[in-house]
């Protein structure tokens, strides 16, 4: 049988190349306990949700088998689902609700540190969409944003560099001027060329 780490370095392959269609069938023929394992099943539901199907993206979270996932790995299944209910029903005050208490809930729990900072990635994704909705004021937005480089680098010594771009490429995308923009996104594209992920 294929092992969960083939099944991912696959799928997220496909969905490198824009093969999203691809991947979810892939992902759909596989057995249910590798297929609803949580790494796994967060990697369907976010190829779901780059399709445009928020409805999917959030059975499928639903479907994860919690009884697998580590601390760490629970932690950002349920702020992906709280992020994915901000797409669905705008619920962005229950999301930033639900992702505290689930910080709150592992805060003594030992868990990789990747593990937490790809969570925070996804809560400062849930923050940012709060300061665009004027939900939250504009300097704690800021001061949210201003946490993707080091979390970007956390990500990136453990070897997750799909997530580490993705913090970059929220913070290039945040910052208040146009040429700070530009130039954080010239750079983005360089480290990801560099990172063979063009």
């Amino acid at each position: 049988m294929i092992s969960e780490s083939e099944v991912l370095t696959l799928i997220r392959a496909q969905v490198r190349q824009g093969a999203y269609r691809e991947a979810t069938n892939y992902a759909d023929t596989l057995p249910p306990e590798v297929k609803n394992s949580p790494l796994v099943a967060l990697e369907r539901s976010r190829t779901f949700l780059r399709q445009g199907h928020p409805i999917n993206a959030e059975a499928t979270l639903t479907a994860a088998n919690l009884a697998m996932a580590t601390h760490g790995e629970r932690l950002i299944l349920t702020i992906e689902a709280a992020a994915l209910r901000i797409y669905r029903d705008v619920a962005i005050r229950e999301a930033i609700k639900v992702a505290e208490a689930a910080f709150a809930e592992v805060e003594n729990a030992p868990m990789d540190a990747a593990d937490r900072a790809e969570a925070e990635r996804i809560y400062v994704r849930i923050i940012l969409i709060a300061a665009t909705y004027y939900e939250i004021g504009p300097e704690e937005g800021n001061k949210g944003r201003d946490r993707l480089p080091a979390l970007a680098q956390q990500l990136e010594r453990a070897g997750r560099i799909d997530e580490a771009l993705a913090a970059r490429f929220t913070y290039a995308e945040r910052l208040e001027t146009l040429s700070a923009r530009l130039e954080a996104l010239a750079k983005l594209a360089d480290e990801a060329v560099k990172a063979d992920r063009p």
